[in-house]
């Protein structure tokens, strides 16, 4: 759905993203410095650089970017899994901490920033893992970021597999990253096409 406007925009930004890596390693590198990508004290430069060294399938250099990620299955069976979620966001944000109330697979999980709390139900039976980015990050997560006057976000990117991967960067650098085409703006987009 949407208008035709909207579908022709999506399409000329997935076909930058083609364009791009389809120019190599070196064009996808550059077209990072142009936006001052590696200005963001969250990302490393190496690290990146590495990850895009070692990509085996250009389609996929948009995954380089990666900053958390981990395995979308299994957030039922037990905390553990969130637990090792909220370590990854976290330490992105440095008067953060959380901890956990509750049992018998009923929780509330209680984020503080900057001394304020934020409260997150979590019912291990009905948590649903194919929307941790919608609802627990989207609603839960960067709203708290938004709340504490944060300028940063996370975002999903496309993923390669069952492994979400996300970034995270100001609203403004995601939206230079999709323009150019360093990142699809299509979430399936790897899924579809490769």
């Amino acid at each position: 759905s949407g208008n035709f406007f909207e579908h022709s925009q999506k399409n000329k930004n997935m076909d930058n993203y083609k364009s791009l890596f389809e120019q190599g390693k070196n064009a996808y590198l550059k077209a990072l410095e142009a936006i001052n990508w590696f200005d963001n004290p969250y990302v490393s430069k190496t690290q990146i650089i590495k990850n895009i060294q070692e990509c085996g399938f250009d389609p996929y250099l948009v995954l380089t970017l990666t900053q958390v990620s981990y395995d979308s299955e299994g957030f039922n069976e037990d905390i553990n899994a969130i637990k090792s979620l909220m370590d990854q966001y976290i330490k992105f944000i440095p008067t953060g901490s959380y901890r956990f109330e509750g049992s018998n697979r009923q929780y509330k999980l209680i984020t503080t920033v900057n001394n304020n709390n934020y409260d997150y139900q979590i019912d291990l039976d009905t948590f649903d893992p194919e929307n941790v980015e919608t609802y627990f990050v989207g609603d839960y997560i960067n709203k708290i970021l938004e709340r504490e006057n944060i300028i940063y976000r996370f975002y999903e990117l496309p993923p390669g597999g069952q492994d979400a991967a996300l970034i995270y960067v100001t609203p403004s650098m995601y939206n230079k990253a999709i323009e150019i085409g360093l990142i699809p703006d299509f979430i399936g987009y790897l899924a579809v096409n490769y």
